[in-house]
């Protein structure tokens, strides 16, 4: 197999081979553009190229940031008893949290939650349904949402612009 030298340093010499892979090789008094048939290869070193067990840690790491991910995301967007305890009338077993039903608004509208203002967010019971309203404005929209405050089910939405 033969080689270009592509890089010369004091100790080593960077070296291109038919593959195109960088490798790193003792320096023999090469010069740049030196085609070599009989380097000295330091190691099993690829320049320029992470070595393997690199690449499995990352994607190690990486699967463990995106199970991570995906706990959290359950947890803090997960449905449990809400936190907002002021109608009594209203029975609190198995409902959304007032996150998570914000959640579902924004997500439904398209909008982020940092750009959207909640002007009310309440828990109520219409007709034996247990019912999210939330009323919020964003980009110069105000939406009115109805959420089945159990399952998260959308039952009504509105959209009008802010004159």
């Amino acid at each position: 197999m033969k080689y270009i030298v592509m890089e010369c340093h004091f100790s080593y010499a960077v070296l291109l081979d038919e593959d195109g892979k960088f490798l790193k090789a003792a320096n023999r008094s090469y010069q740049v553009g030196q085609t070599v048939y009989d380097p000295v290869l330091v190691g099993d070193y690829h320049y320029r190229h992470r070595p393997p067990a690199v690449r499995i840690v990352g994607r190690v790491i990486g699967l463990l940031l995106l199970i991570l991910a995906v706990f959290l995301c359950i947890r803090y967007c997960g449905s449990d008893t809400p936190s907002d305890s002021s109608n009594p009338a209203v029975t609190t077993g198995d409902l959304l949290t007032e996150y998570r039903a914000k959640c579902i608004a924004l997500a439904h509208a398209g909008i982020a939650e940092d750009a959207a203002i909640f002007e009310s967010v309440e828990l109520d019971e219409e007709d034996g349904v247990t019912v999210y309203e939330l009323d919020f404005i964003a980009n110069g929209v105000e939406y009115e949402y109805e959420l089945d405050a159990h399952t998260g089910a959308i039952l009504q939405y509105k959209s009008e612009p802010i004159d």
